[in-house]
């Protein structure tokens, strides 16, 4: 793990363990530590931030800091960046409203077939959507 997302674990009480240790893990442990190191690298210091912040102030997800729920997390909010932007606190309602261990159990079911974090960004998207409207996409012809 870099210093940089050692740092940021640390600000957020976040344990990264390693990946064969015993589960179940305790709320704001995670053995996602490459996840986390991957969306650092990619998406940049801020939006991991906000990710984190989604995941660990919601009171009923907090134990859901697994690799698939953090990557569906992560591009919905890179997609639409203006919902989290633009009203932190609705975003924060409904991500805690969302049952995101019912939604990774829904996921495993059928990750033979699609990938488990794009089955858990759809369903929670579907929520999303309710209160927020889709980003526009430039016209490119």
């Amino acid at each position: 793990m870099t210093p940089a997302l050692a740092a940021i674990c640390q600000d957020f009480g976040i344990t990264v363990v390693h990946p064969a240790q015993h589960r179940p893990f305790t709320p704001m442990q995670t053995a996602a530590g490459n996840t986390l190191a991957k969306i650092l690298r990619v998406r940049g210091e801020t939006h991991l931030r906000d990710v984190l912040t989604v995941l660990t102030e919601s009171e009923n997800n907090r134990n859901m800091l697994i690799a698939p729920v953090i990557k569906a997390v992560s591009r919905i909010m890179a997609e639409n960046p203006t919902w989290y932007a633009n009203d932190a606190s609705k975003f924060l309602e409904v991500l805690d409203g969302a049952d995101l261990a019912e939604m990774y159990s829904r996921a495993k079911a059928n990750k033979g077939v699609v990938a488990a974090h794009d089955t858990i960004a759809t369903l929670l998207l579907d929520q999303l959507r309710v209160h927020f409207k889709p980003e526009t996409q430039p016209t490119l012809i």
